[in-house]
């Protein structure tokens, strides 16, 4: 079965009651809404105006104090407290907003209740009003290019289909594992109980699970955008030790940039892929043959894996561990004869066996282990550190690369512990086409609508079998950019992707073409 007819789960939420129940009665007067009025009154430029008052106010009170009058002195001093008070009480309670409890005034984040104003007779259409300025508002009109005028003109008036709204947007916000209902929870459940919007989105092609996509697309930005920088430990955890120039030189040290950086492989590091690896690591296993083929991630994996052993506190073979990536072309490119190579890598061996706590990452392992331009048969300098288990090596290999290792080299082969890296489901692989398409976005002044991710997907599924889930996706949707026309990549941008490279006529036929 081709990975285009693989039946993906179900995006749109159960139709059973949510996780959390929400009275869909909004009591705008409540202390929490209160409270979120506030907050957007007050701003974060009110905070760090209190913050700047309340120093000067120690500074001035200190000098008035020695200076001139004890009395004024105390007065600033008070002025000073009762502005860093307000300040406090605004970033520890006022701003994050923390829900408190299933009603739905408890609920509904600030962005929404902030909004809102009591007294006033809310419907689907007043509520759309209110938050339609906000940027997650915005996120889920453009990426499924829908106007914001027209969103509110297709809303309903009557407050009574309320209810509908509030009870899809708890949903949403269930299915996404957020105690807040989000703007972006509340805009999809506005579009899902509109007859008039459905008809639309059914025009465009969309459907209800494409608006539930959309959401949880939101849903996993805005846990990005808030996650706090984990704290790894700092560079002096069992760094590297001692002199290592050519590993500097030559190899990149992905846990250090990760630790630099932060992490971003949130839900790939729960993968089958790389608690497999991390659990041949504890066992003991030395050297570990990563297979997969070409465009299945290897390399995130590896990233994400050095993520999670920042992380690791529990078991010390694993903790402290950093990870190395070589680049065998960068290599071969700074050498004369295949004496230099032998010695630049035995060196880079030493080094990290020195080091200690070294993971040495062989990317395009198959460079190492045949002779021919580009490449250098390094198998029995490779073969000796695998019998010494002096390094902790991991090769990432294709499935015929692997097989022809164990024909040339069987013993070679026989030491490594192989770990095979599946292709994703589509639902796996849609999430990483949207975190890529972000960066595509960002880097190229571009709106990358969902629409086109599941064109990528599509197309890319029929047309580009050399290589595996995601990465086939990808590569379709970046020669995609190109065929923007008016800074949106559309799914005809795809389709003219698809047709350049392959020559074959992919989009719907114009009338004349037809007939």
């Amino acid at each position: 079965m081709s990975p285009e007819q693989q039946q993906a789960e179900p995006m749109l939420p159960s139709p059973q009651p949510a996780a959390h129940t929400t009275d869909s009665a909004l009591n705008l007067h409540a202390l929490r809404p209160h409270k979120a009025r506030l907050a957007r009154k007050l701003g974060k430029q009110s905070y760090n105006v209190l913050l700047a008052v309340a120093l000067l106010g120690v500074l001035g009170g200190a000098a008035l104090y020695v200076a001139y009058s004890k009395q004024v002195a105390y007065l600033s001093g008070f002025v000073s407290l009762l502005c860093f008070m307000l300040a406090t009480w605004y970033h520890e309670d006022l701003a994050p907003l923390r829900p408190t409890g299933p009603e739905l005034e408890n609920r509904l984040s600030a962005d929404v209740l902030g909004n809102l104003k009591p007294g006033q007779q809310l419907s689907p259409q007043s509520v759309w009003q209110a938050i339609a300025p906000n940027w997650q508002a915005g996120f889920f009109a453009n990426h499924l290019l829908l106007p914001s005028p027209l969103i509110e003109h297709s809303l309903s008036t009557n407050p009574s289909d309320l209810s509908a709204v509030w009870t899809i947007a708890a949903q949403l916000a269930d299915a996404d594992k957020s105690p807040d209902i989000e703007v972006g929870h509340v805009t999809g459940a506005l579009l899902l109980t509109s007859s008039l919007l459905q008809g639309i989105l059914t025009q465009m092609k969309l459907s209800p699970d494409d608006v539930a996509g959309v959401a949880a697309w939101l849903g996993r930005a805005l846990k990005a955008m808030r996650q706090e920088r984990p704290y790894f430990g700092g560079v002096g955890r069992d760094w590297a030790s001692g002199f290592t120039p050519l590993l500097d030189q030559f190899g990149q040290n992905i846990s250090q940039a990760i630790e630099n950086g932060g992490a971003h492989y949130g839900w790939l590091t729960k993968s089958k892929g790389v608690q497999a690896i991390k659990a041949a690591m504890s066992q003991g296993a030395t050297n570990i043959a990563l297979i997969g083929p070409e465009g299945i991630g290897k390399t995130s994996h590896i990233a994400a894996l050095a993520q999670t052993l920042l992380e690791e506190d529990a078991d010390p073979i694993l903790s402290h561990k950093q990870i190395v990536r070589l680049n065998p072309s960068l290599i071969l490119s700074n050498v004369r004869n295949n004496n230099e190579l032998a010695n630049i890598v035995t060196s880079i061996l030493a080094e990290a066996a020195h080091a200690g706590n070294i993971v040495l990452f062989l990317d395009d392992a198959q460079l190492f282990l045949q002779d021919g331009a580009g490449s250098f048969d390094a198998t029995q300098l490779l073969l000796q550190v695998a019998q010494s288990r002096a390094v902790q090596i991991i090769m990432a290999l294709t499935s015929n690369d692997f097989q022809r290792l164990k024909t040339n080299n069987s013993a070679f082969a026989g030491l490594l512990t192989p770990v095979v890296l599946q292709e994703p489901p589509e639902n796996d692989t849609m999430r990483v086409l949207e975190d890529t398409a972000l960066n595509f976005e960002a880097r190229n002044r571009v709106l990358i609508p969902f629409a086109s991710l599941r064109e990528a997907y599509r197309l890319s599924g029929r047309y580009e079998q050399d290589m595996a889930y995601p990465g086939r996706a990808i590569r379709l949707l970046e020669q995609a950019l190109p065929h923007a026309e008016n800074r949106v990549v559309s799914p005809e941008s795809v389709q003219a992707a698809i047709e350049q490279t392959h020559g074959v006529k992919v989009g719907s036929a114009a009338p004349a073409e037809a007939e």
